[in-house]
């Protein structure tokens, strides 16, 4: 919930003074396109009022996740989606909130000044799937030469389907925890718990039933005779 508090807190924040290249003019966008479509208010007001979470499946390099994903919005005509969008977001603050020594290098990066301006400008989207025109793709190419793949490596990395690697979770679609329930301690040989009452319940033990049928079996299969009885009395 502190991650979603901060996301308002910069959108807002964003909006109300930023002067950066916006997304192009609607006189100019075609009407066909998926970015004049209303924005997702449910699913984006959700997340921020709701919070959300971002499940990353183990072993998967967030980096290289992140690249992927700045990448998409230079290259495809697909556009970021919302779920992506909440990714970028969700990773960057914890890059920038690394302290690894190892990843130094490619905080220098995210902080560049030209890398600041691309997510800021990703910070203040209203609209999704986002799909910017090819000027503004370009100057976003500018902006992230130092984070993004070269176009051919990109398209060649969408065919693993990078979208398989994270999910994006709604807070209020969790449910909660089941406490196990108390432990119980019992009172010694008081207790009896399930044991059976013989003057109640009649039935015999499943010992004494195996006993009794094992023993049939055996009597079955080796029968006795007559001479086996009369030795048995000469003995």
């Amino acid at each position: 919930m502190e991650k979603s508090k901060r996301l308002i807190q910069n959108y807002e924040e964003i909006l109300s003074t930023s002067n950066l290249i916006g997304v192009p003019p609607k006189s100019d966008r075609s009407v066909s396109s998926p970015s004049l479509q209303p924005p997702p208010k449910m699913g984006y007001g959700r997340c921020l009022s709701k919070g959300y979470k971002v499940l990353i499946k183990r072993g998967v390099n967030r980096y290289k996740l992140f690249r992927f994903f700045v990448s998409k919005v230079v290259y495809d005509d697909d556009g970021l989606h919302l779920d992506e969008f909440l990714l970028l977001i969700e990773l960057f603050y914890q890059f920038d909130e690394s302290k690894d020594p190892n990843f130094q290098n490619n905080l220098i990066n995210l902080r560049n000044e030209g890398f600041q301006i691309f997510i800021k400008h990703i910070f203040k989207l209203k609209i999704f799937p986002f799909q910017p025109k090819d000027e503004t793709r370009q100057k976003f190419r500018d902006y992230t030469q130092s984070v993004i793949y070269d176009s051919r490596a990109y398209f060649r990395i969408k065919g693993q389907n990078r979208n398989r690697d994270f999910r994006l979770v709604f807070k209020d679609t969790i449910l909660p925890r089941r406490t196990p329930p108390k432990a119980y301690i019992g009172i010694g040989y008081k207790d009896k718990g399930s044991r059976r009452e013989p003057a109640l319940d009649g039935s015999p033990k499943w010992q004494e039933v195996a006993t009794y049928f094992a023993n049939l079996e055996e009597g079955l299969e080796n029968p006795r005779t007559s001479s086996d009885l009369e030795s048995e009395e000469d003995t």
